[in-house]
């Protein structure tokens, strides 16, 4: 069954994710960016978001981890 949410492409656009299909996600810092990449199967090219990790899958941060 999806499960969607809600995010923002690092372009400002909203974009509707189906976190059952998603094979892996992390959070990427560094020259002055701040996103999260989400990863679907075969998809090579991951979406670039705002949204936290946690935040997307509606869990609390542990405190360090982000």
């Amino acid at each position: 069954m999806a499960s969607w949410a809600k995010a923002t492409l690092v372009s400002g656009h909203p974009i509707y994710l189906d976190l059952a299909k998603v094979t892996g996600a992390k959070r990427v810092r560094g020259q002055g960016k701040e996103f999260t990449a989400i990863y679907f199967g075969g998809n090579t090219e991951p979406f670039e978001v705002v949204e936290s990790p946690e935040a997307l899958l509606g869990i609390d941060a542990k405190p360090g981890a982000i």
